[in-house]
């Protein structure tokens, strides 16, 4: 790995794995088992619940109930990370002995998780995402995963000639920068980064009714987490 000063850690990577006890837990509707349905010590009707969709493996009821996944969907966290199905029944809070058998002091929950994030030419498989039931040295049983990984392409050895050009402030040139990008060229980088060192805007038309609104540039793409935005600058 390079360094590259400036970039996000999750841009400078071709593929990142993401693996640990990240606590996110199940939420139950309040309307149905309490106020206390989400409380650190759940109440006897929810444990029995919860309990009883483990006995029937029904892990999807389960995750429907998932802080991660709902989080997810809402693009608050992990966004652009993938997940194998989950097929095993919760891993938290178990009795350190061999199989599944939960304490009463938590809700049972997913808290242990296997997340990835590649680049779009990439392949990833994950052929198996599983938990060790037999392992009972923790309240939680560990998850594996097998995870087929695609390298990146060897990059050519006339690509630091053509990269160079990108530095050059000429129109042409910045135009075969667009060229390059539309091309797939940029893929076989290891990483990358587009530097703004000036910018100019001409005759901006106000965004409000008043028409002394202050300009910025917002910039979206898929290889941005979240839209950004530059500094307002005064219409002054």
């Amino acid at each position: 790995m390079g360094s590259y000063p400036g970039c996000d850690i999750l841009q400078v990577f071709e593929h990142i794995v993401w693996m640990g006890d990240l606590n996110y837990r199940l939420d139950f509707p309040a309307e149905i088992f309490g106020e206390g349905a989400n409380a650190k010590t759940p109440p006897k009707e929810l444990f029995a619940h919860i309990k009883e969709l483990v006995a029937r493996n029904q892990t999807s009821v389960l995750l429907a109930q998932d802080q991660l996944r709902a989080a997810c969907a809402r693009n608050e966290s992990f966004v652009g990370f993938s997940e194998a199905e989950i097929t095993f029944v919760p891993t938290f809070k178990v009795m350190r002995q061999e199989g599944v058998e939960y304490t009463t002091q938590r809700a049972p929950a997913y808290c242990d998780r296997i997340l990835w994030k590649s680049v779009s030419y990439l392949k990833v498989d994950c052929s198996e995402f599983w938990s060790g039931a037999s392992v009972s040295s923790s309240d939680h049983k560990p998850v594996g995963a097998r995870i087929t990984l695609e390298l990146r392409p060897a990059r050519p050895r006339w690509w630091p000639q053509i990269f160079s050009k990108i530095a050059v402030s000429q129109r042409r040139q910045r135009i075969a920068v667009i060229a390059l990008i539309q091309n797939d060229f940029v893929p076989h980088l290891r990483a990358w980064k587009l530097e703004l060192k000036t910018m100019r805007g001409v005759n901006l038309k106000a965004a409000d009714v008043s028409g002394m609104s202050d300009p910025f540039v917002c910039f979206q793409g898929d290889a941005v987490m979240k839209s950004k935005s530059t500094e307002v600058c005064s219409r002054k």
